[in-house]
């Protein structure tokens, strides 16, 4: 309870446990996983259906800032990015995730492999 602003009872909540919601929150879109960069790779499903949008403008991460929309219209999902520069990544994975099978990705004109579409994640930069 709390009898007035700024004096709470009970159990007492430390700021950093509070804040760790954005982290978790951040990490549905946006991962860094030692020197590579996760796209995508919890976001809800719910997100991506038909008419749906998710912009992410100047995202802070080890690499850099990004930017990242995806635009949800019909059985298409297009995705405009721009990945970080300062420290660039090894790799940049795009997860491919969306209600029902994936079946043609292109990115920059080429088609994702057999094994992309089967993993489900689209290599955007290499080693």
């Amino acid at each position: 309870p709390v009898d007035f602003l700024g004096l709470g009872e009970g159990p007492f909540y430390k700021s950093a446990d509070e804040s760790a919601f954005i982290a978790w929150f951040r990490s549905l879109l946006i991962c860094e996983n030692g020197r590579d960069l996760e796209l995508l790779p919890a976001v809800p499903l719910e997100w991506l259906a038909d008419g749906k949008e998710i912009k992410i403008r100047d995202a802070a991460t080890w690499f850099g800032p990004m930017n990242l929309h995806v635009a949800c219209r019909g059985m298409r999902m297009d995705i405009t990015l721009e990945l970080p520069t300062r420290n660039a990544p090894r790799e940049a994975r795009l997860h491919l995730r969306r209600h029902g099978n994936v079946q043609q990705v292109y990115v920059n004109g080429r088609a994702a492999t057999a094994a992309e579409l089967e993993a489900g994640v689209m290599m955007l930069r290499q080693p």
